[in-house]
């Protein structure tokens, strides 16, 4: 809520363009604004979203419909920023996938008074890929900045304009979208000139197209509950990011318990005096996985990732110092001297697997990160209840339909933004 009326301040929400004066007719700028017409971030008026909304009706029609649908887009962003990052509180939760496949179930704990037991439930889940098709994405949105290219892992993505935010230092950061052929991710425009090339919509509809072609038909994901009696093993569990999942499998069962991110399930598990068996997954497909920009994490915390050097893709090999040397040299893997570093690569080319298979034997894999994993949002709203952002596009829409108003349209907004 302050961050919008910051962008009111500002002008920088689409469709206003006296954002001071906005506020003046809310009844709010002795309240929330000093002499300055700067923001007072101590107003409690910052954090009362029903005066926002209900003082919103004293607007003009097409005042309500810009200042509203600024405010609802923000909402979007923050919610999803809060997903992603796991710090959205939802109490109870019911986890949705398309099925749920219970791998291993453990008692780790027993109550010596009652019998009642603690266990660890290791789950993949399978959610079905429906991908964007490249006739499909709006190229005539307003917000629509070309198609781009990974200049590391080759990915190919439609980019949009999107709203700025800004940072602990007050600087304003532009922001872009980058919608993908079954994923959403967020990024600042000075990552994406850094990092990503304009392609040609000819160029890009064909590797568009190529990217569909290589999609699996689900897409899987781990999934670690602690269940049954938890409260007794509260305090050796993660503290932040608390989620309570109910989760049904696809054999009937209702299972209940904390969800335990899978950096984080091993070192969990041996606390609680537990293991778990990971899964073993062929060293040709870990090779392809890397290649298409995921991150193998290691035991020993060395992470396998690919990267571009000197104009080609490689397999580098992060957090090895000097004192590994000989004995990734020994292993097959080579060195170069980088910008007065050090750094260690896996031939991406010959011999790759063979490679590859010898460092895993100085350690095993721990993780996969899968590329973009902690920024990107499924484009597909879940069937069900509406939630508060599709109620107040709704309210937007109703809005607009009784009252008339702006005629600046959704796609244009977000292109001033």
């Amino acid at each position: 809520m302050a961050m919008f009326y910051i962008a009111l301040v500002r002008n920088d929400v689409a469709g206003v363009l006296n954002g001071v004066g906005i506020i003046e007719k809310l009844g709010l700028k002795n309240r929330i604004l000093d002499e300055y017409a700067s923001v007072i971030t101590t107003a409690p008026e910052l954090r009362e979203v029903n005066k926002f909304l209900n003082r919103i009706l004293s607007l003009e029609c097409h005042e309500q419909n810009a200042v509203f649908d600024g405010y609802a887009e923000r909402l979007h962003i923050a919610t999803e920023k809060a997903i992603l990052e796991g710090t959205l509180d939802k109490g109870l939760e019911n986890y949705r996938a398309d099925r749920v496949v219970l791998k291993e179930v453990h008692d780790i704990r027993v109550d010596e008074t009652t019998g009642a037991t603690t266990k660890y439930y290791n789950l993949t889940a399978y959610d079905k890929i429906k991908p964007l098709k490249f006739e499909e994405v709006p190229t005539e949105n307003l917000a629509f900045m070309g198609f781009y290219q990974n200049k590391n892992t080759g990915a190919v993505r439609a980019v949009f304009q999107t709203s700025s935010t800004t940072d602990e230092h007050g600087d304003v950061i532009a922001n872009c979208r980058l919608t993908g052929q079954d994923s959403n991710e967020y990024m600042p425009k000075d990552r994406l000139t850094s990092s990503w090339n304009e392609l040609t919509p000819e160029t890009a509809e064909n590797l568009w197209n190529n990217a569909i072609a290589e999609l699996p038909e689900f897409r899987t994901s781990n999934l670690h509950l602690i269940g049954g009696t938890v409260l007794p093993v509260w305090d050796k569990l993660p503290t932040e990011n608390v989620r309570i999942y109910r989760v049904l499998t696809t054999d009937g069962d209702m299972l209940i318990g904390r969800v335990i991110p899978e950096e984080l399930i091993d070192s969990t598990l041996d606390k609680l005096g537990a293991t778990r068996e990971k899964e073993k997954i062929e060293t040709a497909d870990l090779i392809k996985r890397i290649k298409s920009g995921d991150t193998v994490y290691l035991d020993n915390n060395w992470r396998i990732v690919q990267k571009r050097v000197s104009n080609e893709q490689r397999i580098e090999v992060i957090g090895a110092g000097y004192l590994h040397s000989k004995l990734l040299i020994k292993k097959g893997a080579f060195t170069e001297r980088i910008g007065y570093q050090t750094r260690y690569f896996i031939p991406a080319e010959k011999d790759t697997t063979k490679i590859l298979d010898e460092v895993l034997k100085i350690s095993p894999v721990s993780r996969i990160t899968k590329s973009n994993e902690h920024i990107k949002t499924k484009p597909y709203a879940a069937k069900g209840k509406p939630s508060i952002l599709e109620a107040l596009e709704r309210h937007t829409q109703k809005s607009r339909a009784e009252f008339g108003g702006t005629t600046l349209t959704r796609r244009s907004r977000e292109s001033e933004i």
